[in-house]
């Protein structure tokens, strides 16, 4: 039975105007969102996934300007409504974790008086009321509620600051869940429980998650789908398994070989050469410059994303030319 799509991407386009020129740092992007998947958004930093999640709920910093493209929620542009509707929207129908657990609260007011404050920013209730949802919400992601409610964000460890943040950015059951990196700060041990606790609310809340993460383990843990994004262009992307177990694009292929995890019984190989400057990214594929199977057209133009409908696609002359059948008869634009 196919999924409900929350929210449709389309040739989405973010740069940053700087004294050296202008940075291109989403370029053109597209991707759904279904209710209760989870798609991974992975690539290395810098490659524009942190903005990506900022440009879809238009918190994008100056000089940073949304310049093109299209995120619909459900058949409503977020890039089109008024500046106090989008208020509206960010918390109660997309919320946002952040990298840094530090970084969703006030540091100054206790946990649960920020909780309550934005309870009663969106919903029309008392504040008995929101501080029972307080209590709710902070117990359902296995924290000591009445003790972490009159805590300040500081006098918690990470990993209950980073489970706080989930339970905040949840507070008002939102379709839309945004995870940028959220367990870079963290050690394994709760590395592997955050994940587990985002998964275990996707699976009993039913909202869509996109997971923004460098880590390729994270991703194969949690994620149905994934994206992966290289130099402002997603050049791979389709269901977790394919793209982690057939991957098409050199760049895929060269992340799987560098990590540990999907190394095992083989000498571990790195990316090969740095990440392009985003002032002066190669003619062509930006990846051309690293590949170890660059064709004389990826020197040219970059290449479109193509593949079956809904399936995996990729962006690479190599596989385009010479494969686009093995994923199927009907070839599309991304």
């Amino acid at each position: 039975m196919p999924q409900r799509t929350v929210l449709h991407v389309k040739g989405l386009s973010t740069s940053f105007n700087t004294p050296e020129g202008i940075v291109r740092a989403v370029d053109g992007i597209s991707f759904t969102l279904q209710q209760n998947r989870c798609l991974a958004l992975i690539g290395e930093s810098g490659a524009g996934k942190s903005v990506t999640a900022l440009s879809l709920l238009r918190l994008v910093p100056v000089p940073g300007k949304i310049t093109g493209g299209q995120v619909c929620l459900e058949d409503c542009d977020l890039l089109k409504l008024p500046t106090a509707a989008m208020r509206t929207i960010r918390g109660k129908e997309m919320a946002l974790i952040f990298q840094d657990p530090l970084a969703s609260f006030n540091p100054v007011i206790t946990v649960g008086s920020q909780f309550v404050e934005t309870i009663l920013t969106h919903e029309p209730v008392s504040k008995a009321t929101a501080r029972k949802m307080t209590f709710a919400k902070l117990t359902g992601v296995g924290l000591p509620a009445e003790q972490v409610y009159h805590s300040y964000p500081f006098q918690l460890s990470g990993g209950m600051r980073q489970r706080a943040a989930i339970a905040l950015a949840l507070a008002l059951q939102p379709r839309v869940l945004i995870a940028d990196e959220p367990i870079s700060f963290l050690d394994v041990t709760l590395q592997l429980q955050i994940l587990g606790e985002l998964k275990r609310q996707l699976e009993e809340n039913r909202f869509t998650l996109l997971l923004i993460t460098h880590d390729l383990a994270a991703a194969s843990t949690i994620a149905d789908d994934v994206a992966v994004i290289y130099a402002g262009r997603i050049v791979e992307q389709g269901p977790l398994q394919q793209v982690f177990g057939r991957p098409k694009h050199p760049y895929t292929n060269a992340l799987l070989r560098s990590h540990p995890s999907f190394g095992r019984g083989r000498r571990l190989e790195p990316v090969e050469g740095p990440s392009p400057s985003p002032l002066h990214l190669p003619a062509g594929c930006a990846f051309h410059p690293r590949c170890p199977e660059m064709l004389p057209c990826c020197c040219n133009a970059a290449p479109e994303l193509l593949g079956a409908a809904g399936e995996h696609r990729v962006a690479c002359y190599r596989f385009n030319t010479l494969g686009i059948k093995s994923i199927g008869t009907e070839a599309v634009r991304a």
